[in-house]
C-alpha cells in the first residue's frame, strides 16, 4: 500500500510544479488556457487534473483567483490588482497600505488587494 501513496504523492507534486511553472510563464490564465499551455509543452495532464490542482493551490494560497464577468483567471500571488469589470483588464499595482492596516488595529493574514471597477478605456 505504501508504494501507491508514494506514487500518488509524486504525481501530485509533479502536477503542482507543472501548474506553477505554467503560471510563471503565462503570468495569468484560465484553467483551459493553463491546460492548453501544459499540453503544448508535452505534459500529458488531463483537464480535470488541472482544475483540481488549480483549485487546491487557490485553497492553500499559492495561486490567486480573480473572478471576471467571463470567468475566473488565475495568477501567482503578488502585487495588488485593479480589475476592470467591463473588459477584464487586470493591472498589477504595488499599493502601500501596511500603515492603513496597522492604524485600523487589524491583523492581516494575506497582503493582497483586488480593486474592481472600470478602466479609463471602458469609462469613455
Amino acid at each position: 500500500m505504501a508504494p501507491a501513496v508514494t506514487v500518488a504523492h509524486r504525481a501530485r507534486r509533479r502536477h503542482t510544479e507543472c501548474v506553477l511553472v505554467a503560471l510563471r510563464t503565462v503570468r495569468r490564465a484560465t484553467v483551459q488556457e493553463l491546460y492548453r499551455t501544459l499540453r503544448s509543452a508535452g505534459d500529458p495532464i488531463s483537464l480535470s487534473t488541472v482544475y483540481r490542482e488549480v483549485h487546491r493551490l487557490v485553497a492553500v494560497g499559492r495561486v490567486r483567483e480573480v473572478v471576471l464577468p467571463g470567468g475566473a483567471v488565475y495568477l501567482l500571488p503578488g502585487d495588488d490588482l485593479f480589475v476592470c469589470d467591463e473588459c477584464g483588464r487586470i493591472e498589477e499595482v504595488p499599493l502601500r497600505r501596511v500603515a492603513v492596516i496597522q492604524d485600523a488595529d487589524f491583523f492581516a493574514q494575506t497582503e493582497t488587494l483586488t480593486v474592481h471597477g472600470r478602466c479609463t478605456d471602458c469609462d469613455r
